[in-house]
């Protein structure tokens, strides 16, 4: 008769032990009470775009002739924000696309000299994107940075 008493309270404690247990880590029908049940799992969020590739176009300083004479001149510091998976095109085309920048500027400029204006700056970025999408094609090129025009 002790060994089933023993025998039974073995089992008894071993089947409390196996439901705590369970409970406490969120699986069958004590978890709720223990406030331990497991949640569905959601999907993970979508990774993060990466981050794009800054590459350093130059400086560029172009003339602004009035009177037959160069009366001043603007400086412009230029970068690129590109995508990453695209540093083999964008490093073969660098120099055709600080060629474009160059003769584009040339034009620019002289309309749009005010380097404290909003709207110039704006106007040159916009023209610039333009270039450099037409090179490299759409998606490539993310954004034109002026990183700084100033008066020499």
């Amino acid at each position: 008769m002790k060994r089933l008493l023993f025998l039974l309270l073995g089992v008894l404690l071993l089947g409390t032990g196996g439901l705590g247990g369970a409970a406490m880590f969120g699986y069958g029908p004590l978890a709720p009470l223990f406030g331990t049940e497991k949640k569905k799992q959601e999907p993970p969020p979508p990774p993060p775009e990466p981050k794009a590739r800054a590459v350093t176009i130059g400086t560029f300083v172009i003339p602004v002739i009035q009177n037959h004479s160069i009366s001043r001149q603007i400086g412009l510091d230029v970068e690129l924000k590109v995508d990453p998976a695209q540093n083999e095109k964008v490093s073969r085309e660098l120099t055709r696309v600080h060629n474009e920048f160059l003769l584009r500027l040339y034009e620019l400029v002289p309309r749009h000299s005010d380097a404290h204006s909003a709207i110039d700056r704006q106007a040159i970025h916009d023209e610039l994107l333009k270039i450099a999408n037409d090179i490299y094609g759409g998606g490539v090129v993310r954004d034109v940075v002026i990183k700084s025009i100033y008066d020499r």
